[in-house]
């Protein structure tokens, strides 16, 4: 079976990125010109810890795509709470994203033991920049403007984007990348081109952060989980009695029906068109829940275990003046891959995506975890059109993300450990961000 073949590749790929990290560096000949090339970058990629969170990342996204139908992009996600929370609590088909975020950062308290040393890791006086809390908060601000402008993140565009060959994504991933780079490069690092003129971005001293209660997230998560528990089994119970009793009815009306086609010659055949009920869709929204979980405890999994949580990745990525400097790190670039590559997978199951899959009988006809009859369906976006509101949305994106070091998922888990500059600094400017974005595209309708 050729996605058994897929799978297999995939493994056989992570295993060669694994030898290759430990074994090829170790037997280079260090006067050779290879080593002086690729030491370097073996100094600071770690390949295989990317490989192999990258890869949780992307199976993150793949299950909520087969099991919910639901494509995972952080910052819809984060904004679909932020923006309205009373809609986030009342519309039961909105209480996944509750549970995604809730197991989100419960898995990042539990995989992480000790975030002020992660923050710091790697990183080098001089080179790797330390952001200020005004860089925070105006990379916050930029981050949520362009991803609302821009429709997406690193996630969305990048992960699910890029793994079912989106021309937006291609686009977006392409525009906020160079931008980002640019940014980097020109001012945000300290041997940028025009450092002097953006040292209020940057602070002297290495990066440290004093931590708060980090039980906050947990008693917060706590909340939101009881919260979609409480209302899907009330609910439940309430709709108990109609539930048990639809099939009573429909089974006296049956036979009442079949009686008559017995005593009546000129009796016809009726036909029921089954159409979703309010029973099915509690009970989808429910199993929504479950798949959450399970997409947010591998997606806070993936970021710690690929050092996406630390700054230093991002920036060692972004400045590539660092090949000069023999600072460069690529493992930015290997946690994508492995994540667009484990995502793609997904995707050859939905049709009007895959490249290997023609047979129709192969393709999934609703996400798993819902009711096949209940009228479920992917949510996959369809729009193909690349304007000028996605391009300067995903500039404006790449900018902040540069200055802060911080995109929605890893700023997620900052906030879930209770990092201050995460908590008052970068997300409070993210959801003004996300305001005046959404008051943009409301005079651009018009």
């Amino acid at each position: 079976d050729v996605h058994y073949s897929l799978i297999v590749v995939c493994f056989s790929s992570h295993i060669v990125i694994y030898s290759y990290d430990n074994c090829f560096y170790k037997s280079l000949d260090s006067t050779s010109r290879l080593s002086r090339d690729i030491m370097p970058l073996l100094d600071f990629c770690t390949c295989a810890q990317g490989a192999i969170g990258g890869s949780l990342i992307g199976l993150s996204a793949t299950s909520l795509l087969l099991l919910n139908g639901d494509v995972m992009g952080m910052s819809g996600i984060a904004s679909a709470i932020l923006l309205d929370p009373v809609k986030a609590f009342s519309d039961k088909s909105n209480h996944w994203k509750l549970v995604f975020l809730g197991t989100f950062a419960i898995t990042t308290n539990l995989v992480i033991s000790d975030i002020n040393a992660l923050i710091s890791k790697g990183y080098l006086a001089g080179v790797t920049p330390a952001v200020s809390p005004l860089g925070y908060a105006i990379g916050g601000f930029l981050v949520g403007l362009g991803t609302r402008l821009g429709n997406g993140c690193t996630t969305g565009h990048g992960i699910c984007g890029l793994a079912r060959l989106s021309r937006r994504s291609f686009a977006a991933v392409g525009t906020f990348m160079g931008s980002a780079v640019a940014t980097t490069v020109l001012f945000v690092s300290p041997q940028a081109v025009f450092a002097q003129y953006t040292e209020f971005l940057r602070t002297n001293t290495q990066p440290t952060t004093t931590v708060t209660n980090p039980y906050m997230s947990y008693m917060a998560s706590a909340v939101a989980i009881g919260y979609v528990a409480y209302s899907a089994l009330y609910k439940r119970i309430k709709n108990s009695s109609t539930a048990s009793a639809a099939p009573l009815l429909l089974e006296k009306k049956d036979s009442s029906n079949l009686a008559e086609e017995k005593t009546s010659p000129t009796a016809t055949t009726t036909t029921t068109t089954i159409t979703p009920t309010e029973v099915d869709q509690e009970a989808n929204n429910i199993r929504k829940s479950g798949a959450a979980a399970l997409s947010g405890a591998l997606l806070a999994t993936g970021l710690a275990l690929s050092n996406m949580l630390v700054p230093s990745k991002m920036y060692g990525f972004l400045d590539v003046s660092g090949f000069g400097r023999g600072t460069y790190d690529p493992t930015l670039m290997v946690v994508m891959g492995s994540g667009v590559w484990m995502s793609w997978l997904g995707y050859q199951y939905i049709e009007g995506h895959s490249l290997v899959q023609k047979n129709p009988n192969h393709f999934l006809t609703c996400p798993v975890a819902m009711r096949r009859d209940s009228g479920a369906s992917f949510n996959v976006p369809s729009n193909k059109i690349i304007n000028m509101e996605l391009l300067v949305g995903a500039t404006i994106f790449g900018i902040g993300w540069s200055i802060a070091g911080l995109c929605p998922g890893p700023a997620l888990s900052w906030a879930a450990w209770g990092v201050p500059e995460a908590l008052y600094q970068w997300w409070p400017t993210f959801y003004v961000g996300q305001r005046v974005g959404v008051e943009i595209k409301k005079q651009l309708a018009k």
